[in-house]
C-alpha cells in the first residue's frame, strides 16, 4: 500500500524541518503512468507538478506545464470514477 509508505513521510515535519513535499518531475525518462494512477487511486496527490523541461523533450513527452497539469487531471478524474 503506497499510503502506508508515502504518507507518514508527508505528514511529518517540524517549523525547522518541513514535511516532505510530494513534486512530480515529468520529463523524459522517469514518468510512470501506471504509477501516478496507482497513486492516485489511493488518494495520493502531488503537492507540485513540474516540467523537467529541456531542450531533449521539447517535443514530448513534456511540451510544457499546462499540458502536464492535463495529464493529471486526467489521471485523477479517471481514478475517481
Amino acid at each position: 500500500n503506497l499510503q502506508q509508505q508515502i504518507r507518514p513521510q508527508r505528514n511529518r515535519g517540524t517549523s525547522a524541518r518541513p514535511a516532505q513535499n510530494l513534486d512530480v518531475g515529468h520529463g523524459k525518462g522517469r514518468f510512470s503512468y501506471d504509477f501516478a494512477q496507482k497513486m492516485m487511486g489511493q488518494e495520493i496527490t502531488p503537492d507540485t507538478i513540474s516540467t523537467d523541461l529541456h531542450r531533449y523533450n521539447l517535443a514530448g513527452p513534456a511540451f510544457d506545464r499546462a499540458t502536464n497539469i492535463s495529464k493529471f487531471l486526467h489521471l485523477w478524474t479517471s481514478t475517481t470514477r
